[in-house]
């Protein structure tokens, strides 16, 4: 059955919460989503990192990571991540943990899923206001 989470990827592992539809937040615009966030989760959970301890010194947009969402009127999945993860071996990776082999897929990207120092820096960047 298809899942939405969110995820990172560390040394060809996907990493991350994978829930079922029915325990995500349904939105006004008709697209499921996971009542996670990437800062909490990381933080927070004691099994995420358990296989990758050296990841506790790291903050949680250091590592490339995503999100994925279920569009309920197309009963199909949107992945947002980052760029740096867009090979087809990466992908399977992600379908796989989701379970989401068998749906139907759009990919895209999220300037906020960056590990671009340049884009985190633009994104942080105060000295405009």
């Amino acid at each position: 059955m298809p899942q939405i989470g969110i995820f990172w990827l560390y040394k060809e592992t996907v990493i991350g919460r994978a829930i079922e539809l029915d325990a995500g937040e349904e939105m006004p615009t008709g697209t499921i989503d996971s009542p996670d966030n990437h800062t909490d989760l990381w933080d927070n959970s004691r099994t995420l990192l358990q296989d990758f301890p050296e990841l506790r010194q790291e903050e949680y947009f250091s590592i490339p990571r995503g999100r994925v969402l279920w569009k309920t009127e197309s009963s199909s999945a949107k992945i947002l991540m980052d760029s740096v993860l867009f090979e087809p071996s990466i992908k399977a990776k992600i379908l796989q943990f989701f379970d989401l082999e068998k749906s139907k897929v759009k990919w895209g990207r999220d300037l906020h899923y960056t590990t671009s120092q340049n884009d985190l820096s633009a994104l942080f960047d105060d000295e405009d206001f």
